[in-house]
C-alpha cells in the first residue's frame, strides 16, 4: 500500500492542445491511476515560461479536483534556449529547483549553465 505515486515528467498539454489532453482531463486520470501529484512539462503553446502562466496551470489543476499539478516552467522564453525566463519573478511559484528532463526544452548553447548559476544566485 502506499499514498500516492507522483508523476514528475507529465505532459498535460495545455494551453495549446486541449484536443489531446486538458489539466482537468490529465489531472482526473492521473488520480484514477493512483498518483496523487502530477508535474506538468512546459512544452505547450505558449511554453510555461511566466509566473502568469505557472498560476494559471495551478488554478486549473486546483478546479479539476483531483491530482494536483505542479507545473514545471522552462528555463528559457518559449523554449528556444536563447533568452532566460525570468527566474527572480518565477522563483516564488517554484516548487521544485530542478530543471526539466526534456531534452527539447533547451539548446546545446550554455542557457541551462546560465539558469543554473542564476538560481544560485537568488537562492
Amino acid at each position: 500500500m502506499t499514498r500516492g505515486f507522483i508523476d514528475l515528467h507529465a505532459h498535460l498539454r495545455e494551453p495549446g492542445f486541449e484536443e489531446s489532453e486538458t489539466v482537468a482531463t490529465g489531472a482526473q486520470a492521473a488520480l484514477r491511476g493512483g498518483f496523487t501529484t502530477v508535474c506538468a512539462m512546459p512544452n505547450t503553446e505558449p511554453a510555461i515560461d511566466t509566473p502568469g502562466l505557472v498560476a494559471e496551470i495551478i488554478a486549473r489543476g486546483i478546479a479539476a479536483k483531483a491530482a494536483r499539478v505542479l507545473p514545471i516552467a522552462t528555463i528559457t522564453r518559449g523554449r528556444k534556449g536563447r533568452e532566460l525566463a525570468d527566474l527572480v519573478e518565477l522563483a516564488p511559484l517554484v516548487r521544485s529547483r530542478s530543471p526539466t528532463t526534456d531534452p527539447r526544452s533547451t539548446t546545446r548553447d550554455s542557457s541551462s549553465t546560465r539558469s543554473n548559476t542564476h538560481a544560485r544566485a537568488i537562492s
